[in-house]
């Protein structure tokens, strides 16, 4: 099923990564809850290394050591 999978810093109106499935964001949300911080970096990397679409969980890791914590979230 498509997804738009969004996120946003705190108090932010959210923004959306390029790409993310609806399983990609059910792995997220099942193992991280739906909020990611800078102590979930490694396992976003280790998540990238063994993953079909590892780009996505590598874009959530750049993202994160960019702006901080994300919350995120998905649209259908």
């Amino acid at each position: 099923m498509a997804v738009t999978v969004h996120w946003r810093p705190a108090a932010d109106i959210g923004n959306s990564f390029q790409g993310g499935t609806s399983g990609q964001l059910d792995a997220l949300t099942k193992h991280f809850g739906n909020t990611l911080t800078e102590h979930d970096v490694k396992a976003l990397r280790a998540m990238a290394e063994v993953a079909l679409g590892g780009d996505f969980f590598n874009e959530v890791a750049d993202t994160i050591e960019r702006v901080g914590a994300i919350e995120i979230w998905g649209k259908w």
